[in-house]
């Protein structure tokens, strides 16, 4: 989520100003005083990278400094359109800055965006990950069977709880890190980014959690997940009832158009269940997770994980005026179908624009890359190339494309995604941006269905993405 947005003339007088702003922001995010300090000398190197090496000695020239919290990631980044080259790869200054850079920051990422210019990223994690050990396995509890568990939101002193109950379950391989760093979560839950509910036994003891998590990238989208129920609290129907309530929270909420789910596509009953609750399968996010959680969903060895999106809408009454491509858009229109929303197609007249909107995002952990295209222009291949290249040097495994249906660029989008290895996987629908079409590229492997185990419900779209998918086995 970007914060701030700063439009910097070409002075090294601009220096001390910048940093002041990100220490104050710094500050509020409990960033401690040396980790700031360590900010700021890389934003430092990083402004005197453009305008000594990046923009020419003409006044006037001006570049954009950004400030994003992602995640847990507190990411100050420079943006210019200079002399195209690279701050790291390039010998400006013997390297010195960049070697400064990479000693004081958590991470530096440059990209070279073609036409839209230069980023750089400085990346300082908000916090270090709590010590947590696993504790034995409880023994089954037996209560009434008409006993009440309260469900509530999440009360600040809950929130170590939580974490501990998640690292219990998963160890440290859950998606949402954020879970894992209580006062974090909490404050999440209290700028409304998450909506945590928590259910208790009549001892007051921490039966089991759900959340809704609102999609960053997505507007208007959520996320029902972190999920989890202690053990000897099973035959008790509680992920039931959480469930429940944050379908209707969801419903209600002004900001929310659709919830999304992601069943794992090892374990028939998530899917089923998604089903149960109404939410239409959409698409597949093929070896999403990483093999940390096996030992929840699946026996087999260093295998990816694939999950299923699920979607229910709350906002039907809208028609989607879209630009699918031929060669899915009998696919296409089945999901809508389902979705119960309606459709009106639109053919491209090829007139694009000169520059597309990408953006490229890799998140290390899981080695997955996110490339989304809001805007199509003529460039579209060779940004899709440059951010293949991009994704590559940071080592993703797997890289995940969505395509703005809602552009009249999206055939060619389609097509040029083909050229490069993307396969249809779905589609994302019902965000404020646009409905997304989503497709998929592997990195040096192929995906072998026979070992994904698929309930009914998501039969007809595992077909269509295993006939898409030119290396399926």
């Amino acid at each position: 989520m970007e914060l701030l947005r700063i439009h910097v003339i070409n002075q090294h007088t601009m220096v001390e100003p910048v940093q002041a702003c990100i220490t104050k922001i710094a500050n509020q995010y409990k960033l401690p005083p040396k980790e700031i300090n360590r900010l700021n000398l890389a934003v430092e190197e990083a402004m005197v990278n453009v305008i000594d090496f990046g923009l020419t000695n003409e006044s006037g020239q001006y570049f954009d400094v950004a400030i994003q919290v992602n995640g847990l990631e507190f990411d100050v980044v420079v943006c210019d359109k200079g002399i195209p080259g690279d701050f790291i790869a390039d010998d400006y200054d013997d390297k010195l800055g960049v070697s400064i850079m990479q000693h004081v920051l958590d991470q530096l990422v440059i990209k070279n965006l073609g036409f839209n210019g230069r980023e750089q990223h400085l990346i300082k994690y908000l916090s270090e990950v709590p010590k947590f050990e696993k504790r034995e396995e409880e023994e089954h509890c037996e209560l009434p069977k008409d006993v009440e568990f309260d469900i509530h939101p999440l009360r600040k002193e809950e929130a170590i709880e939580i974490a501990r109950c998640i690292y219990d379950e998963f160890g440290f391989s859950y998606l949402s890190e954020t879970v894992y760093y209580p006062e974090q979560f909490f404050d999440a839950c209290q700028r409304g980014q998450i909506y945590s509910l928590v259910a208790t036994a009549p001892n007051g003891e921490i039966a089991g959690h759900l959340a809704a998590t609102k999609l960053e990238h997505f507007e208007g989208m959520a996320e029902m997940g972190i999920g989890v129920v202690k053990k000897k609290y099973r035959k008790y129907s509680i992920m039931k009832k959480l469930t429940n309530k944050i379908l209707e929270y969801s419903e209600k909420a002004d900001d929310i158009r659709a919830l999304m789910a992601e069943p794992v596509l090892y374990h028939p009953i998530t899917q089923k269940m998604c089903d149960y609750y109404g939410l239409v399968p959409c698409g597949m996010n093929l070896k999403y997770l990483t093999s940390d959680l096996k030992n929840t969903f699946s026996n087999e060895p260093n295998q990816r994980l694939s999950v299923g999106v699920g979607v229910k809408p709350f906002c039907k009454s809208e028609i989607h005026s879209l630009y699918i491509p031929n060669e899915v858009k009998e696919s296409v229109l089945k999901i809508y179908e389902k979705l119960d929303v309606e459709v009106k197609l639109n053919k491209s007249d090829n007139k694009l624009s000169e520059k597309s909107w990408i953006t490229a995002q890799s998140n290390h952990r899981m080695k997955i890359g996110k490339i989304i295209i809001d805007e199509i222009g003529e460039d579209i291949e060779k940004q899709i190339k440059m951010a293949i290249i991009d994704l590559k040097r940071e080592k993703c495994e797997v890289i995940f494309m969505y395509i703005n249906l809602f552009d009249k660029g999206a055939p060619k989008c389609y097509e040029a995604s083909k050229q490069n290895g993307f396969f249809f996987t779905g589609c994302m629908p019902m965000s404020i941006k646009g409905d997304y079409l989503t497709m998929e590229l592997f990195i040096d492997s192929v995906m072998d269905y026979d070992k994904l185990v698929i309930a009914p419900n998501f039969k007809d779209l595992y077909e269509t993405v295993k006939g898409l998918d030119p290396d399926s086995i």
